[in-house]
């Protein structure tokens, strides 16, 4: 079962550690259910704008800026450096 650090994902340092994923497709659907955990369905309470890849300190990162229905623009910052690359 995947798991979620208990980090906010408000900055690199601060960035949502996902564990217990076997590979990096599972990874990057955990980051988008976490995603709709959080925030709600995508296309009804949220939409992507981008999403980066980032590698700081030998490690990698994702960060996923959505937009709410409000307007509101926020970005999550995932460390994906766990399970970056591995099932290609």
């Amino acid at each position: 079962m995947v798991t979620y650090s208990v980090n906010e994902g408000k900055s690199l340092e601060d960035a949502i550690i996902i564990t217990d994923v076997n590979d990096h497709f599972e990874g990057i659907d955990a980051e988008y259910r976490y995603i709709e955990e959080n925030f709600g369905q995508r296309g009804v309470r949220w939409k992507l704008v981008k999403q980066e890849l980032l590698n700081e300190n030998q490690q990698v990162f994702d960060r996923i800026t959505i937009q709410l229905t409000d307007q509101t623009v926020i970005s999550l910052y995932f460390n994906l450096t766990a399970f970056f690359g591995k099932g290609f």
